[in-house]
């Protein structure tokens, strides 16, 4: 990322990691933070990965700019109020 914005993950089909993974995307989400990264926006709807996204984000320092969302619809109105220009994605992309 060269110019501040925003970072959305789709994570509809995560299922739960080993627990070092925690250690390891908490360490990219950090990195991420310092390269201009404005926001951590993540779709998720698993009660059991979303612990694990949590703890995630406590270990990259990034809670103040994470959010999550149940589905992508929701994740890309929340960009669309902060300013960012997020294209709509087709029903059923080919």
């Amino acid at each position: 990322m060269t110019g501040p914005g925003p970072k959305l993950i789709d994570l509809s089909n995560w299922k739960t990691s080993y627990p070092e993974v925690i250690e390891i995307i908490g360490r990219h989400l950090e990195w991420c933070r310092t390269h201009n990264m404005q926001w951590s926006i993540n779709v998720i709807n698993n009660p059991v990965t979303y612990g694990q996204l949590q703890r995630m984000f406590a270990k990259g320092s990034t809670k103040d700019i994470s959010r999550t969302f149940r589905v992508r619809s929701q994740a890309e109105k929340f960009l669309r109020e902060q300013g960012y220009n997020i294209p709509k994605m087709p029903i059923n992309p080919s």
